[in-house]
């Protein structure tokens, strides 16, 4: 087995690769797979097999709700895949129906022809995602034509000739793990510690320290930090020894952006970003960004914004199950800085994210004011992010309006989703 990926090796992704030894040329294969083939980076060689090597001709997706296709968990997605083996190359286009949620869904999906879109559209990584009609397809076609977050530049760095460089990236990155490194957070509440947060402890642009995963204390945790800085292949390629080795220069001294890991498409907002206050350490639960010493905060809010915002939270319920994992955040694509005002986006983000006092230092860099904002004026400035970032990408207002329809009236309500078309509209 040559295939496999990174990770814990899944059964199934074992008879996936036999299928590459089975399927001769001329033939075809029919078969039940789930949805996590078409995802996972452990499956991606199989993908890479299927679509550099077959003819996909159809994805039918089925949810499995109350379990009425397979006595399995209920939660679970599943794809149907039809494929054939021709000696000429793949099709350069692939047939996609679903999610089926019944029978009576399914019977209808599979009657019609399904929606198409190209191979291209997939990404890198060749993960499908879940399209119930055709404007969904034209839609991500045209948001995968932006930046993958893994090739994701600094945008204050114009590109020259030779290309931009590795050190002016960015990277997600996990702190703490909640149950290997509990011992570090087992203390209760009290003078001088830090808190520890997870995903349950920030929303969006709201850092409310609710929900925390413990405490612990500075003088234990900062050294352990540092010696995990110091062996981080991570840390390396993007910062130089001499900041490595001062203990002062680590994250966790900062305000930092993160975001949770566990969510799934159904939840009002399937991305949730928040900027975190310094003295903060972070269960893997929330990941935080990592970015090169070069990345100014006003850049770096410009990304919390590009997160937080309805066109990029709408792309990522196309592929994200339960988590939003590193592999899937990889591919998912930024507009292009470009043709963004991504100067704009990172004032605003910032004094979203300002809330209080904690966020003096980062504030004063960024070069906007902090403390408490009405809701009004909050509602105010992340409707003209969502604009500001939509225009990034290059949609119209139709593809705008029809983008809002995915949320429910209590993520996004009527008035809001009127208030953000009309300031797209007047850009």
């Amino acid at each position: 087995y040559q295939l496999q990926g990174v990770g814990d090796t899944d059964l199934y992704q074992l008879f996936c690769e036999r299928y590459s030894h089975l399927v001769r040329e001329g033939g075809q294969l029919g078969v039940v797979l789930p949805r996590s083939a078409f995802l996972t980076k452990g499956a991606g060689g199989f993908r890479r097999w299927l679509f550099e090597h077959t003819a996909p001709s159809r994805f039918d997706v089925i949810l499995n709700n109350r379990k009425w296709a397979f006595p399995i968990h209920p939660q679970y997605t599943i794809t149907l895949l039809t494929m054939r083996r021709p000696r000429e190359m793949a099709d350069s286009v692939v047939s996609m129906t679903g999610p089926s949620a019944s029978l009576e869904q399914f019977t209808t999906a599979i009657d019609g022809g399904g929606i198409t879109m190209p191979v291209s559209a997939l990404g890198s990584a060749g993960m499908a995602p879940l399209l119930p009609e055709q404007r969904h397809a034209d839609l991500l076609s045209k948001l995968r034509q932006g930046v993958e977050f893994a090739q994701l530049r600094n945008p204050e760095i114009l590109k020259s000739k030779i290309g931009v460089s590795a050190a002016s990236h960015v990277t997600p990155h996990r702190e703490l793990d909640a149950t290997q490194q509990k011992h570090q957070f087992r203390h209760s509440l009290g003078p001088g510690r830090w808190p520890v947060w997870n995903g349950e402890s920030f929303s969006q642009y709201d850092p409310h320290a609710r929900g925390v995963a413990g405490y612990c204390e500075p003088n234990e945790i900062q050294p352990y930090l540092q010696v995990r800085r110091s062996r981080s292949r991570k840390f390396k390629k993007l910062y130089s020894s001499e900041v490595l080795a001062d203990p002062a220069t680590h994250p966790v001294h900062r305000s930092r952006n993160a975001f949770r890991d566990v969510t799934n498409r159904t939840t009002s907002r399937t991305v949730i970003a928040c900027l975190i206050p310094p003295r903060t350490p972070l269960t893997n639960k929330a990941p935080y960004l990592l970015f090169s010493e070069d990345w100014s905060m006003q850049s770096q809010a410009a990304m919390l914004g590009v997160m937080n915002c309805l066109p990029f939270d709408w792309l990522a319920r196309r592929y994200v199950e339960i988590n939003l994992n590193f592999y899937i955040l990889d591919m998912l694509c930024f507009p292009r800085w470009e043709s963004t005002d991504w100067r704009r986006i990172g004032d605003l983000a910032a004094r979203l994210s300002c809330v209080d006092e904690r966020f003096a230092d980062f504030a004063a860099e960024a070069g906007v004011a902090y403390g408490a904002l009405t809701e009004h004026e909050r509602a105010v400035m992340r409707a003209e992010i969502d604009a500001l970032v939509a225009q990034g990408y290059g949609i119209s207002a139709d593809e705008l309006a029809f983008l809002c329809t995915d949320f429910t009236e209590d993520a996004v309500p009527r008035f809001y989703r009127e208030q953000v078309l009309a300031v797209f509209e007047s850009l």
